[in-house]
């Protein structure tokens, strides 16, 4: 029963020596648009209680926070349907990762592979939000959304994903860096600049339910959502969906190389014109 399975999981979380979180905050790393600039909107006042408040989620029906039942060590105490958020579980989820990037990265090093892609639900940056419209800034800019979208825009930043993906996934970037790179270049933690042609990573993410495409730092970013029927009828996605190559391997030679993107694609609906969306 749901007993047994709460126990179960805060064995698993003791087991890792991982704890919640007090405080009345969201950590930063999973607010990707930022804690400090939606703190000056003021949108983390969690005793507004209007239901037009952009950071309030009190209102907001993201069923995760009344589905999902962790342990009560594990969530803070916020402004939710339930008063609770799970911010001590990213983490776990992100540590369970670590000795697998540790494998895969010693083997790229060791001359294995020529790319790697790698996967994960959630949103491992800022700069892969829906409207984050800049690629090259780490500020997120309120003229990018209006008023029908900066409720959606700014709750959706808290439920999103977490910066310390990307962290993690950049490990595998630097290994295959280092097998063309001198020693005095490690040491200066200066990494060579990647072209779109010379792409050895791409990782692929969900969860927005908004295409996404971009290329930075080295490494691809790839959201290809199927979406629902109704957000395809609305033109938030391609009414056709047809599956997406980014890599090709020649099953003769064993050898394998990146597909680039045909085009950059930040805001797909507003990009191609599909404005039905924005009525919703």
């Amino acid at each position: 029963g749901g007993g047994d399975e709460e126990r179960t999981i805060a064995e698993m979380f003791t087991k890792l020596g991982l704890g919640g979180r007090d405080g009345s905050s969201i950590p930063d790393e999973q607010i990707l648009i930022g804690n400090n600039f939606v703190k000056n909107r003021g949108l983390l006042n969690d005793n507004n209680k209007n239901r037009g408040d952009p950071g309030n989620l009190r209102y907001w029906p993201w069923t995760d926070f009344t589905k999902c039942a962790w342990p009560d060590e594990y969530e803070t105490s916020y402004a939710t349907r339930t008063g609770r958020y799970p911010s001590g579980v990213a983490n776990e989820m992100l540590n369970r990762n670590t000795e697998h990037i540790k494998k895969v990265a010693e083997e790229i090093e060791s001359g294995v592979g020529e790319g790697v892609i790698t996967f994960s639900h959630f949103l491992p940056r800022r700069q892969t939000l829906p409207d984050w419209m800049d690629i090259s800034t780490e500020t997120f800019d309120p003229n990018w959304v209006g008023q029908l979208w900066e409720k959606s825009a700014y709750r959706f930043s808290k439920v999103a994903g977490s910066e310390r993906l990307d962290k993690q996934l950049r490990k595998l970037s630097r290994s295959f860096a280092r097998k063309d790179m001198n020693d005095d270049m490690i040491s200066s933690n200066v990494f060579p600049t990647v072209g779109d042609g010379d792409i050895r990573h791409v990782h692929v993410f969900g969860h927005s339910h908004r295409p996404k495409d971009l290329t930075l730092d080295g490494v691809r970013y790839v959201h290809h959502p199927l979406g629902k029927p109704k957000e395809r009828e609305r033109g938030a996605i391609p009414m056709t969906v047809r599956p997406l190559e980014i890599w090709q391997i020649d099953l003769a030679t064993r050898e394998g190389k990146h597909i680039p993107a045909t085009k950059q694609i930040l805001r797909y609906w507003q990009e191609e014109g599909y404005l039905r969306f924005m009525d919703m």
